[in-house]
């Protein structure tokens, strides 16, 4: 409390938020030869005000790299990454202490289904097993180190969806309260993508608003899960919000636990209160910004599910709330989670976690050729062609378009011995799967529509 008496002494008349801080800071440097340096960045930033803030709302979360004073590393690296493909990772090495290190190393862990390329790395790595180690030698205070390298991902296992929603409209969910009318609604502008997202209001008021998926889902995949992005930000630790599962069309529901979360987690407790929620851990506080979450759903393999977004406030104190974009239920979902270490007794870690998609598809206008029917271009724009190759397909079929939820796109009948152009414009961009059945059996094929 003195810094911030002192550091109101400190400031101009009139401040804003930045000369707030930044006065604080002084005091704090004046009075005890900056002791609470990285304290007092550590607690502006949490709430907006980081090193590249500015005036007028620009807000920013980060912090001086001498904060906190350690030895550390920050890995950086791609969320998202096709099976069979490159993924490059980067990391940068502080010294943050106050002294000289003599012998400065980062242990790296390399991932299942992974492969190092050695010919990629920008710097000398000792690879032993399943442990890349990279020294870096004498490391001066404040100083700073880079390496950068590849690791090649195997072609299978990959991720794939069985729902998705990129939040047009409303109609996949049910929106209720059962205390008051405050509920999910569509909201316009605060988005990951497009222009729409789903928003719970953090009002002053005792609520209990549940987004719930209209329609069960079967996650066929053996390792299932569920990706969506979000943003919110709370009454910290009093109000906030939870996912909730069901397997019998939402007669009962069961709460996910932070344990099944593989990245982004809940990230408070909420505290005791008139809070429906209270007790138990959630999104709580403030996301700085849209971010993904993962969750791993694998004890309900094969079954069909419902998700519940639930977000509770109490009796007093009102937020902006919370935002969902982009929820996918993932048949399977693959990620490879890359984790390096500092070494001694601080270990400080840093990890990224990347989605495996499956494998990239190359653009081409030629035909396709597998068993009786050619289809191309794939992906496509606008315009699918099917054609019959094999005697056996020179009769009459039947095509069906599906979405990877296992719904009908499109279904049309194809004449025999004659190539079909389909115009499929009008549908969303996304993986299908293509089904033709006529002549020697069934042909089935991945289309992809840009």
């Amino acid at each position: 409390m003195q810094l911030v008496v002192d550091g109101m002494k400190m400031q101009p008349c009139d401040p804003t938020f930045i000369e707030s801080r930044d006065a604080i800071l002084l005091a704090d440097e004046l009075t005890y030869n900056g002791a609470n340096y990285c304290l007092i960045w550590e607690t502006f930033a949490r709430r907006g005000l980081g090193l590249l803030a500015t005036d007028g709302g620009n807000e920013d979360f980060s912090k001086p790299l001498n904060c906190p004073a350690t030895y550390r590393v920050e890995k950086t690296g791609p969320s998202d990454a096709h099976a069979g493909s490159l993924v490059g990772y980067e990391l940068t090495i502080i010294n943050g202490r106050a002294a000289t290190i003599a012998d400065a190393f980062v242990t790296d862990f390399l991932p299942a289904n992974t492969e190092f390329q050695g010919t990629t790395s920008s710097c000398v790595v000792d690879l032993t097993g399943n442990e890349l180690q990279i020294a870096l030698g004498e490391m001066a205070s404040g100083a700073v180190a880079s390496c950068a390298y590849s690791l090649l991902t195997l072609d299978t296992p990959y991720t794939y969806s069985v729902f998705e929603d990129r939040i047009a409209n409303s109609q996949k969910w049910t929106s209720e309260s059962p205390l008051t009318n405050d509920r999910w609604q569509i909201s316009l502008g605060n988005t990951h993508t497009g222009q729409l997202a789903l928003r719970a209001r953090n009002v002053a008021s005792l609520t209990d608003q549940y987004l719930t998926l209209k329609d069960p889902v079967l996650l066929n995949g053996t390792q299932p899960g569920l990706l969506f992005w979000h943003n919110f930000r709370t009454e910290g630790n009093v109000d906030g919000g939870v996912i909730e599962i069901s397997t019998d069309n939402g007669t009962t529901w069961e709460y996910i636990t932070s344990d099944r979360f593989i990245e982004n987690g809940y990230q408070g407790l909420l505290s005791l209160s008139d809070n429906p929620l209270a007790g138990l851990e959630a999104f709580s506080g403030i996301s700085q910004g849209w971010i993904r979450t993962l969750v791993d759903l694998t004890p309900y393999a094969g079954q069909e599910v419902k998700i519940r977004f639930r977000f509770g406030t109490n009796s007093s104190g009102a937020r902006d709330g919370w935002y969902l974009d982009d929820i996918s239920l993932l048949g399977d979902l693959v990620t490879i989670a890359n984790r390096a270490c500092t070494h001694d007794d601080e270990l400080l870690c840093s990890a990224v976690t990347t989605v495996i998609w499956e494998p990239e598809v190359v653009a081409t206008n030629e035909p396709s050729a597998s068993g009786d029917w050619q289809v191309y271009p794939n992906p496509t724009f606008q315009f699918l062609h099917i054609a019959p190759v094999a005697n056996s397909a020179r009769q009459a079929a039947t095509a069906t378009l599906y979405t990877l939820d296992g719904k009908i796109a499109l279904n049309r009948q194809l004449a025999p011995s004659q190539e079909t152009e389909w115009d499929i414009s009008n549908l969303p961009n996304g993986v299908y799967l293509l089904k033709i059945q006529g002549g020697s059996g069934v042909y089935t094929e991945r289309v992809v529509k840009m």
